[in-house]
């Protein structure tokens, strides 16, 4: 878990692409890996996003819709694509929309469940962490 994401996209219209954010950690992270983890919680975009990249790299999950003015050129609807990362393709979803989002494990194996609640607590979004892999859909 951490504030800045290592990995991002930018959102223009419907397209999406690579939002370095670190150059710094991104090198740090090539440099040092990331052992066993299987997932980065990050913030500090005021977007959600979720980044799968395979198992060649740590899935990430952008929580960033706590409250602030949003970037008005990343607004719903959600967005799917693929997209290269830092050298990676990763399965990219994202979306602009104030809410939270609630992780829990399921059973008591390494397997995660979310969703995320917009403002009226609609669920908008599902993800799931199921072997290292992570992934979102909207409903």
């Amino acid at each position: 878990m951490t504030h800045r994401p290592i990995w991002a996209v930018n959102r223009k219209g419907d397209a999406l692409a690579d939002g370095i954010t670190n150059a710094n950690e991104r090198a740090a992270v090539k440099a040092q890996g990331l052992g066993q983890v299987e997932l980065a919680l990050v913030g500090h975009i005021h977007n959600f996003t979720s980044l799968d990249f395979g198992p060649g790299r740590p899935g990430e999950l952008v929580v960033g819709t706590g409250g602030d003015i949003q970037d008005p050129s990343d607004l719903p609807p959600p967005a799917v694509a693929k997209v290269v990362i830092d050298g990676m393709t990763a399965d990219v979803f994202t979306m602009g929309r104030f809410g939270y989002f609630v992780f829990d494990r399921q059973g008591k194996g390494d397997d995660w469940a979310g969703v995320f609640h917009d403002l009226t607590d609609a669920v908008i979004a599902k993800c799931a962490l199921r072997g290292g892999r992570l992934g979102c859909v909207g409903v």
